[in-house]
């Protein structure tokens, strides 16, 4: 397992040395990428840009470090307004945004102010944060599970989980439940045929053959036609939204 394995699929944006780090040259803990066992999502609490955001934390004052500032962002992802997705710290730094959890973790940000439990002044996250978001834990499900480190919906959450209640809002805290319970809202990523023998091969059906080469032939319509078979879906051999959907599922609840 490497970073570079665990976000393939993602199309992001490097952020990392772009956003600076605190001046006393503080840094963060390092891990190994196989003790995380699962992913905390956050909302920001603020309208700011993520320029700002990193500022306040690097800086003393801020809530999570107020004499000597955090090192850098305190989350390892973040989504803009627009849905572009920022990596912000390396996946084996030991970064602060969730007390108790930060070993073991990789924290997503979601950039706003949202409305949540008990918290009703803020906003709603755009449409194309919550599909950078959907697509975004659907990849890193599939990238982190594996018969060593077995990874699904169960392993994503929210940081009301963990005593903050109003974090990441309501909206985003409902698209979570839905993948701790199985439940696909949104399959239009699982769009062409690699994601599709990917997803195929992380469920176990075998592409020996050309493995996942982006082509759709014979073992990808053989391993489809099992998929459908198994799961009393009209036997096509192409995957159709039933049939996608139903993927979704399965590696989600994997």
């Amino acid at each position: 397992m490497d970073q570079l394995s665990l976000l393939k699929g993602i199309n992001f944006e490097d952020y990392i040395n772009k956003l600076p780090w605190n001046k006393s040259g503080r840094k963060w803990g390092k891990r190994q990428l196989t003790s995380i066992n699962k992913i905390v999502v956050h909302q920001s609490l603020s309208e700011g840009s993520l320029t700002a955001i990193n500022n306040y934390l690097i800086s003393p004052g801020n809530h999570i470090s107020p004499v000597l500032g955090c090192p850098h962002i305190a989350y390892h992802i973040a989504i803009g307004k627009d849905g572009t997705i920022f990596l912000c710290n390396n996946f084996d730094d030991i970064t602060w945004h969730t007390k108790g959890q930060n070993e073991v973790s990789l924290g997503i940000c979601v950039l706003g102010n949202f409305i949540g439990t008990g918290y009703n002044q803020g906003s709603e996250p755009t449409k194309e944060q919550l599909d950078s978001l959907d697509h975004l834990i659907k990849r890193l499900i599939t990238n982190f599970n594996s018969k060593e480190n077995p990874f699904n919906g169960k392993n994503i959450y929210g940081h009301y989980h963990f005593g903050k209640p109003a974090c990441p809002g309501k909206t985003i805290s409902g698209k979570i439940e839905n993948f701790r319970n199985g439940i696909i809202t949104n399959i239009n990523r699982l769009d062409s045929i690699k994601d599709i023998q990917l997803a195929l091969i992380s469920l176990g059906y075998n592409l020996p053959k050309y493995g996942p080469d982006g082509f759709y032939g014979t073992e990808t319509k053989l391993a489809l036609c099992k998929l459908q078979t198994e799961n009393n879906i009209p036997i096509s051999g192409y995957a159709d939204e039933l049939t996608k959907n139903k993927l979704a599922i399965l590696l989600s609840t994997k």
